[in-house]
């Protein structure tokens, strides 16, 4: 039972940590290692209590004020390690797209690109702009193409693979890194994106309640404009 014990709150320390950084891993469900050791100082702490409480209940008051401080202090250290280490992960992210910045893209593809190295696979780099994106910053605000921005990350980002890279690269350019792939697959892939984005629909407001536009428009040759 105490090893029940210990799996069932391990996974519920992991969950807990997994919502408040978004990395879903193996050894992330499992906890962090003090976490662990946390759990298992309680169930000492438990055991001893009960073998306590037979003989000298005096002493198992004074455990319990000792535990309830302990597990205070440790679910705020954990708290303030699941908040550091969301800040890092955002440090890491386009705060618009939600992409890799920068230096995101920097560390992840430095090492994606080892890794291939090393296993003598080929690497692939697409670069994607987006067409007439300061005529749409003109017609929609700021705030109607920041909208566009995130649907064309958002669609990018569900045409490639898990394991591929996408980074917003700098005002409307998109970058992609797709590990273990040749020229003829990231023809491919770039194929797919363009066509992905080209059919893409997004409703807009105007700015200054001038009513709604939706993209595509016939300044770009494809209908529909509202």
């Amino acid at each position: 039972s105490i090893a029940v014990y210990f799996l069932v709150q391990a996974v519920i320390v992991g969950v807990y940590r997994g919502l408040q950084t978004r990395i879903w891993t193996f050894a992330n469900s499992l906890g962090t290692r003090s976490d662990n050791i946390f759990i298992v100082y309680t169930l000492l702490l438990a055991v001893l209590a009960t073998v306590v409480a037979g003989f000298a209940p005096l002493l198992l008051a004074i455990m319990a004020v000792v535990a309830i401080r302990c597990t205070r202090d440790e679910h705020r250290k954990s708290q303030l390690t699941a908040e550091r280490e969301a800040a890092e992960l955002d440090a890491l992210h386009d705060a618009k797209t939600g992409l890799l910045n920068a230096r995101g893209f920097g560390l992840h593809s430095e090492a994606a690109l080892t890794a291939d190295h090393v296993l003598g696979q080929s690497s692939a780099f697409l670069m994607c702009d987006l067409d007439h994106f300061k005529h749409w910053n003109t017609r929609l605000g700021h705030v109607g193409a920041d909208m566009l921005l995130r649907a064309v990350a958002d669609t990018v980002r569900a045409n490639v693979r898990p394991t591929d890279l996408v980074s917003r690269w700098g005002g409307e350019e998109i970058a992609v890194l797709l590990p273990n792939t040749d020229v003829s697959r990231a023809t491919d892939v770039a194929e797919r994106l363009r066509a992905a984005v080209e059919e893409l629909t997004l409703t807009v407001s105007r700015p200054a309640g001038e009513g709604t536009i939706t993209i595509p428009c016939p300044e770009l040759n494809i209908p529909h404009c509202t």
